[in-house]
């Protein structure tokens, strides 16, 4: 028989939670966020997600005995957690490396199709030196949200208080990302490599679908239509460049028909994202 994937067992283990008491609830996704978050990249995700639908499994039988998580677990999770994740098998270098690429390549898609080249009448140019930044900025932002979620988390005290100081340091993160971001924006273009017409259009079609396919064939379900936000983008791109270099007249009305277009397919997300989230709470 073969074996659940990860998606399976935490959407089970969401399930068996909502049983649970408010404080129950909140202690378990506490737990359950520090277990998935402390070793993102260095422990196998399928064994956290088996152990924690096991511990959701057994808090759920205790809790009908009147048991509440902080006496089934311990006033002090946080230790709890930190064993059990020195028992879990660690994931291999080429696969640590696949996760921290998928999250760079993600990055640079959208870095790609929103305007992150310069551009001029004759060519699109990429900037190596842009592209790197985005990857350093996106791995320190990432490494400081994560320490945040683990520092803050598996706390039975002061949790209002802890979830509010956690939220304003992550905006503080965020910031600092954003002005990282519009800082590579003055990166001079001369230091990039020009893609001359028709070869730019041809680079930004592979891209789109390679980015697209991904979204669709690997994603769960809940993310797949972000491939057709990575459509929609790369249409937009692609005019940009048949506009600069005038196959086409890119006028402002057809400006605000791409802005329509690219709002009707934010809100087509949300809304699919809100029915995979109430069909699986049905299920």
């Amino acid at each position: 028989m073969s074996e659940h994937s990860s998606q399976w067992y935490r959407d089970q283990t969401n399930q068996l939670i909502q049983s649970l008491s408010k404080n129950d609830q909140q202690y378990f996704e506490d737990l359950q966020l520090y277990l998935v978050t402390k070793k993102a990249f260095s422990r196998d995700e399928l064994a956290i997600q088996k152990s924690l639908y096991t511990m959701a499994q057994d808090l759920v039988d205790a809790s009908k005995d009147g048991i509440s998580a902080s006496n089934f677990f311990g006033k002090k999770p946080k230790k709890m957690a930190d064993e059990m994740l020195t028992q879990m098998p660690k994931i291999s270098l080429r696969e640590r490396l696949e996760l921290i690429g998928i999250v760079v390549g993600i990055s640079w898609l959208y870095l790609f199709l929103s305007g992150g080249n310069g551009r001029d009448d004759q060519a699109m140019i990429l900037n190596p030196w842009k592209y790197l930044g985005v990857a350093f900025i996106e791995g320190i932002c990432l490494a400081l949200i994560l320490w945040i979620v683990n520092f803050y988390t598996v706390s039975t005290t002061h949790r209002s208080w802890k979830r509010f100081s956690a939220g304003i340091l992550m905006a503080l993160v965020f910031a600092g990302g954003a002005a990282a971001w519009i800082w590579l924006e003055e990166i001079p273009s001369q230091f990039g490599i020009k893609i001359l017409y028709p070869w730019d259009v041809g680079l930004i079609v592979l891209i789109t679908i390679l980015g697209a396919l991904y979204f669709w064939v690997k994603m769960p379900s809940e993310f797949r239509l972000i491939a057709l936000v990575t459509v929609v983008m790369g249409i937009g791109v692609i005019l940009q460049r048949l506009a600069y270099a005038g196959v086409v007249v890119y006028t402002k009305m057809g400006r605000v028909i791409f802005a329509v277009a690219v709002v009707m397919t934010i809100v087509i997300l949300v809304v699919w994202n809100i029915y995979i989230v109430r069909k699986k709470e049905s299920s």
